[in-house]
Order: structure tokens, then C-alpha cells, then sequence
């Protein structure tokens, strides 16, 4: 019998926050009861914890179309490669569990999709909005860097979400290296090298993440600087189009 193609993967990564990952898998299948379309959902912890393990698995008999994908590592950046990868979904969307609300948006980013583009990132940051005052001093300092390094079009990754056309996902995730978020900037960086479209696109959300440690700053720094590298001595494999 043969397997119908979901429209969307929503791709979460897990780590050790219990609450936000139960709300936000309450916010998902409340979202996806009420609607018609396929998708599926593939949750992949990047924790030791057996807690989240646990809570995870019941939440497979509640919401259809949802498996687990062990993670390897214990890094964000490898569960999102894997997610990638391993999803079916001709969209593929990357979602931290405190980005949740954004799947009531999912209609308008479908439409970016329609238009010819290939990678829909989500941004806190909008020249016609003072959204700015609202994200932590550390974050604002922290995309600031990490634009002048890579992906210099695009000015926020972090608001928690990503999306891809199954395209460009084959295309992009095979090659990726980063080990935490700043995936996502690598994969942008990728895709200016194939000459795929990508757009940011605000998204307003009622909850921010409060700033991280500051090693974890610095590690995605570092990753990025690292991917910098790669990127000016032709390091990765994938070729411009001809």
C-alpha cells in the first residue's frame, strides 16, 4: 500500500525543559485536531534524561503521526540534521518547544512556499516593528556577530523555527557540520551558495527565551567562525548550480 507524502514534518528537538515540551505538544495537537492535512510529527530528545524519554512516549498515543528519533550526542544541531533527513514532510519545519505558537501561522508560511521560496526563517527582528526592546541585550549583541560572520541577509535565526521545502532539505542537511542552532545559519549560508530563495519572515510571538549562559554564546560564536572557515577555503562538498 502505498504511503501518502505528509504536507508538513514539524521537527523538535527536546532537551530538558519538562514543562515547555508538554505544552507545546498540548499546542500542536490541539492545532493539527482541527485541521485537514497531513503531517507528522518527529520529536528527537538530545537528552540523557529518562524523564523526557517518558513523557515523550505517551504523548505518541495521544497525537497521530508522531515517533521519536533517538539523538546521539546530546546536541540540538545533530537532532536537527537527523530530523531533516530522516522527514518525509515536502515542508520540513524546525521548532524548539517554545516556538510552538508559531504553527497557527503555518498557512502564511506555506504561502512564501507557493512564491518559489525554498527556506522560510523565522526572525524576532522587523524594521517596521520595535520588537528589539523586547529580546534580551545579550541576544541582540549575539545576532549582531553571528550576521557579520555568516548570513549576512538575514538578520534574527533564533526565533525557534525554520522551514524547508523537501528540496532544499536534501539538498543542504547532508553537508552541515554545527552541533548547536547556529545550524540554521550554516544552512542559510548553503543555501546562497545554490542559489535558493530564502526569506525572513517576522513572526510575533508572546514568549521570548531569556538569554542563554554565556558559554553557550560562545560556543555558537566559535561553531560559526568555524563554519566561516569551512565556507572560505571550500571545505564542504556541495557545489554551486551550473
Amino acid at each position: 500500500m502505498k504511503i501518502q507524502q505528509p504536507l508538513i514534518s514539524i521537527i523538535m528537538p527536546c532537551g530538558k525543559d519538562v514543562r515547555r515540551i508538554t505544552a507545546a505538544l498540548v499546542t500542536l495537537n490541539a492545532y493539527f485536531e482541527k485541521k485537514s492535512f497531513s503531517y507528522e510529527l518527529i520529536l528527537l530528545p538530545y537528552t540523557t534524561s529518562t524523564h523526557i524519554k517518558d513523557i515523550l512516549h505517551r504523548f505518541i498515543s495521544i497525537i497521530p503521526h508522531t515517533r521519536i528519533q533517538e539523538v546521539k550526542g546530546g546536541h540540538e544541531g545533530i537532532a536537527i540534521q537527523k530530523g531533516m533527513l530522516e522527514a518525509h514532510g515536502l515542508i520540513r519545519m524546525y521548532m524548539t518547544p517554545i516556538a510552538a505558537s508559531s504553527i497557527t501561522s503555518y498557512e502564511t508560511i506555506e504561502q512564501w512556499f507557493r512564491k518559489g521560496y525554498d527556506v522560510i526563517v523565522g526572525s524576532r527582528i522587523h524594521t517596521t516593528v520595535s520588537s528589539l526592546t523586547r529580546i534580551p541585550f545579550l541576544e541582540r549583541v549575539f545576532q549582531w556577530i553571528m550576521q557579520r560572520i555568516l548570513a549576512p541577509s538575514v538578520y534574527d535565526t533564533d526565533n525557534g523555527w525554520a522551514a524547508y521545502s523537501q528540496k532544499s532539505a536534501i539538498i543542504l542537511f547532508p553537508h552541515t557540520v554545527a552541533c548547536t542552532a547556529t545550524i540554521i545559519r550554516e544552512s542559510i549560508a548553503l543555501a546562497h551558495i545554490q542559489q535558493l530563495k530564502v526569506k525572513e519572515l517576522y513572526l510575533e510571538h508572546h514568549t521570548f527565551s531569556s538569554s542563554r549562559k554565556l558559554s553557550l554564546y560562545l560556543k555558537g560564536i566559535i561553531e560559526a567562525i568555524h563554519i566561516r572557515i569551512r565556507l572560505s577555503t571550500r571545505a564542504y562538498a556541495i557545489k554551486k548550480p551550473l
